[in-house]
């Protein structure tokens, strides 16, 4: 009797701490049902706060996904009241959402903490769009900071580049122009050298102003402006004659002609035709297609 007695006190004993930390468990839980919305707001103040405690005040859309993202941004903005917090949770949300899908604003990349600029939105837009497709998992602030940060980068370098005529075709396509190839690259950094431009949207503009004026050159149909665009001084008694030849030769060939080649068979005819000495060709260094890095 007094060794079962013993036995059963020892084991009493042994189970006694898992019982305390039961015990201790089921009050936690019991607290964490318990809460208050202010002991609740206070936890969201220090970024504690867990999904089932945003739903108990009336926020349903914090979900697992969002809630590491939501907890740290709300503690960072300090903000007091439920309708402060629940206002700014919606707003964190709809951002994540629109800048994973592509589609994000410059207010949207704000909420989440991120300054962008203006000229930038859309290249940051399409790689992130394509980061959360190749993961196939929406991205968390952290990733889409470090993705921001990179195609910065990416932008800055390319930029620089084409101002110095060294632009490759991936430089252009990291500013959003896909149709910079091996024809046209030299053309595209000789006419963007040194002109000092600083955002996409402007490169894309200078490089659709300049195709622009090809196309009509090689259509047969260009201005005295086309052929100053492209750096080609001809007069008015020659254009019809130089047009006329371009396009004949265009049309035979079907294919890309470089600043270069337009401005010697503009020379030849002003020569052949019109008794002109060499100096039609301002200043284009002669080079040939296949001598330029397009992918380097």
């Amino acid at each position: 009797m007094k060794r079962k007695l013993i036995k059963m006190i020892g084991l009493t004993i042994m189970y006694m701490p898992q019982a305390f930390s039961e015990n201790r468990i089921l009050k936690n839980e019991d607290s964490y049902i318990k809460l208050s919305k202010n002991e609740i707001i206070e936890k969201i103040k220090r970024g504690k706060a867990a999904a089932e405690e945003y739903k108990k005040i009336g926020i349903n859309k914090v979900t697992e996904e969002y809630l590491s993202d939501i907890n740290t941004l709300l503690k960072e903005m300090k903000l007091t009241s439920l309708s402060e917090i629940k206002k700014q949770c919606k707003s964190i949300i709809t951002s994540l959402i629109r800048i994973n899908e592509g589609k994000g604003t410059l207010f949207n990349y704000k909420e989440i903490g991120i300054e962008i600029t203006a000229s930038n939105l859309e290249i940051v837009n399409n790689s992130i769009f394509l980061e959360r497709q190749s993961r196939d998992l929406d991205l968390d602030t952290k990733l889409i900071k470090e993705i921001v940060l990179k195609t910065n980068r990416r932008i800055y370098c390319s930029i620089a580049a084409i101002n110095e005529g060294n632009g490759t075709k991936y430089d252009y396509l990291n500013l959003g122009i896909s149709n910079a190839n091996c024809e046209n690259l030299y053309d595209f950094n000789m006419f963007l050298k040194n002109k000092n431009i600083h955002t996409p949207n402007k490169i894309k503009n200078e490089i659709n102003r300049l195709m622009k004026s090809l196309e009509k050159i090689f259509d047969g149909n260009g201005t005295l402006s086309n052929y100053k665009a492209v750096g080609i001084n001809i007069s008015k008694s020659k254009i019809k004659a130089v047009n006329s030849t371009i396009n004949a030769v265009y049309e035979r060939n079907k294919q890309y002609l470089n600043i270069e080649e337009i401005a010697e068979i503009a020379e030849t005819i002003s020569i052949v035709y019109f008794g002109a000495n060499r100096k039609n060709k301002k200043d284009i260094t002669a080079h040939s297609k296949h001598d330029v890095p397009c992918l380097a």
